[in-house]
C-alpha cells in the first residue's frame, strides 16, 4: 500500500504541474466564465465545475492552476476505487486499476481539465462504495451520504441519475431486497434532496429549462447509423480493446457483482440513446471505472496491460506537445480549440466594447485577456450569456468579431435601427463588424 500510495502523490503533482502548463479548452474558459458569476445553477450544465473554478481563482496568475482543484478532486477518485478494490482483493488489484486509470485518455489527461466530467466520475465512484457499504453494514449514516453524493453528482451532470438505475437493476436481479433498508432509503432520498437543491431550485425558478434542453439535446431525430457505429467503435477504443474483453470475461467475487451493474448498464443505457440521436465519446465516462475494476480483477490479462499503458502514454504524451506546440495536422476541434482563438487575443484593447458570435469565443478572449467579453444576445444557439443584460449591448457604437463560416446575425440587429460595416479580417477565418446605432 505504502508503494501504491507514493505513486498517488508523485503523480497527483504530476498533473498539478502539467494542468498549469497545458492550455485551457474553450469550454473550460466559458465554465470559468460563470465561475466569475456564481448561480445556483446554468442553462447548460449543473454548477459544480463552476464551484470548483470559483475554488480555483487564488490560482489564476499561475498559468492554468485555475484548474487545481479539480485536478486533486479528479485524484481523490483513485483512493475511492483503491478503497473499493481493498474490500475484497489484494492491493495489488487496486495497483492495476490505479495504471489503467492513469493511461486513460478520459480518467487520465481527461482529470487535468476542468470539465463536468471530473466531479461526477467522483461522486458515482463514492456512491458505489456507500452502496457496498450499505449491502455490507446497512448503516444508516452510509445511506445519508450516498443521497449527499448523488445530490452533488446531480450539481456536477445529470448523468448521475444512471447509478440509481443500474443499482435498481442489480437489486432486481441479484434479489438484494431484503437487505435495503426503507427507512434508509427514505433518509438517503431526503439527503439527495437537500444536496440537489441547487439545481432544482434553479430549474423551478426558470420553466425548467435546463432540464428540458438536455432531454432534447440530440434526441429526437431520424436515427443514422453513424450514430451508433460510431459510439460502439469510439468506446472499444476509449477502454482499449483488450480492457474492454478482459472486462468482458472478467469473474468478481459475490460482494462486488454490483460493479457488473454499474460497468455495463450505463453502456447499454447510451447505445440504446444512439438510435435516437448522436452519443458524445465522454458521456460513458462513468462506466470506466467500474470497467478498469473488472479488468484489473482478471488475472489472465493484467500482465498484458503494460502495452495498453504504454500506447497510451505515448499517444497522450504526443497529443500534449501538440496542444502546446502544434506538430501534427489538424488532429481533432477540441484539440486544435487551444490555439483557435488566439489571434482575437489582441482586440479588446482596441475595439471596446467588443462582443462575440459565440459563448467560446467570448470566454476564451475574457479568459486569457481578463477584459470582459460578451456573447452578443441571440447570435448562436441560447446559452447563459443570453441570461446576462450585459449581452445587449447598451453603447451606441459596439464591435462583433464572427467565424466567417458561422456568421448569423440576430434579427433584432439587422433591422434599420443599426448599420453594420465590416472593418478587417483576422487570420482568414475571423471578420470585425462595427455596428452604430442610428
Amino acid at each position: 500500500m505504502k508503494k501504491l500510495m507514493t505513486v498517488w502523490w508523485i503523480t497527483l503533482l504530476a498533473k498539478l504541474v502539467l494542468s498549469a502548463v497545458l492550455p485551457i479548452s474553450s469550454d473550460e474558459t466559458y465554465f470559468w466564465v460563470w465561475s466569475h458569476h456564481p448561480r445556483l445553477s446554468y442553462f447548460d450544465h449543473p454548477p459544480f465545475v463552476a464551484w470548483l473554478l470559483w475554488l480555483g481563482q487564488p490560482f489564476e496568475s499561475l498559468g492554468n492552476a485555475v484548474r487545481w482543484p479539480t485536478v486533486v478532486m479528479g485524484h481523490l477518485t483513485l483512493l475511492v476505487w483503491i478503497h473499493i478494490l481493498r474490500r475484497s482483493y489484494p492491493v495489488e488489484k487496486a495497483g492495476v486499476w490505479t495504471w489503467l486509470a492513469l493511461s486513460s485518455p478520459l480518467l487520465g489527461m481527461g482529470s487535468m481539465v476542468a470539465y463536468p466530467d471530473v466531479p461526477v466520475v467522483f461522486f458515482w465512484s463514492l456512491a458505489i462504495l456507500l452502496m457496498l457499504d450499505i449491502l455490507d453494514t446497512g448503516r444508516i449514516r452510509s445511506y445519508v451520504l450516498l443521497g449527499i453524493a448523488l445530490g452533488l453528482g446531480f450539481c456536477s451532470k445529470y448523468h448521475i441519475v444512471i447509478l440509481p438505475m443500474a443499482a435498481l437493476v442489480y437489486a432486481a436481479v441479484e434479489k438484494k431486497w431484503k437487505r435495503l433498508s426503507w427507512r434508509g432509503i427514505a433518509l438517503s432520498t431526503l439527503a439527495f434532496l437537500i444536496a440537489a437543491a441547487p439545481v432544482l431550485i434553479w430549474n423551478y425558478q426558470n420553466d425548467f429549462i435546463s432540464f428540458r434542453f438536455q432531454l432534447q439535446h440530440g434526441l429526437g431525430r431520424s436515427w443514422r447509423p453513424e450514430w451508433t457505429l460510431s459510439y460502439v467503435l469510439g468506446e472499444i477504443l476509449v477502454v482499449f480493446p483488450l480492457v474492454f474483453w478482459a472486462a468482458l470475461r472478467a469473474r468478481v467475487v459475490p460482494d462486488l457483482r454490483l460493479l457488473y451493474y454499474t460497468a455495463w448498464f450505463p453502456l447499454v443505457f447510451l447505445f440504446l440513446s444512439s438510435f435516437r440521436g448522436a452519443v458524445q465519446l465522454n458521456w460513458p465516462i462513468i462506466a470506466l471505472p467500474s470497467i478498469f475494476a473488472l479488468a484489473a480483477v482478471n488475472e489472465r490479462w493484467a500482465p498484458k496491460y503494460k502495452y495498453v499503458h504504454a500506447f497510451w502514454f505515448f499517444v497522450l504524451g504526443i497529443l500534449a506537445v501538440h496542444m502546446l506546440y502544434p506538430i501534427l495536422g489538424k488532429v481533432s476541434e477540441r484539440i486544435e480549440e487551444s490555439h483557435h482563438y488566439r489571434p482575437l487575443e489582441d482586440l479588446p484593447s482596441a475595439y471596446s466594447p467588443l462582443y462575440a458570435s459565440n459563448y467560446h469565443m467570448a470566454s476564451y478572449i475574457w479568459y486569457r485577456t481578463k477584459i470582459p467579453v460578451y456573447k452578443l444576445r441571440e447570435m448562436s444557439r441560447i446559452d447563459f450569456y443570453d441570461y446576462l443584460d450585459e449581452s445587449l449591448p447598451q453603447a451606441d457604437r459596439f464591435y462583433v468579431v464572427s467565424e466567417d463560416e458561422d456568421t448569423r446575425f440576430p434579427a433584432w440587429l439587422t433591422t434599420d435601427r443599426f448599420s453594420l460595416t465590416r472593418i478587417k479580417g483576422i487570420d482568414a477565418v475571423f471578420s470585425l463588424y462595427e455596428v452604430k446605432r442610428l
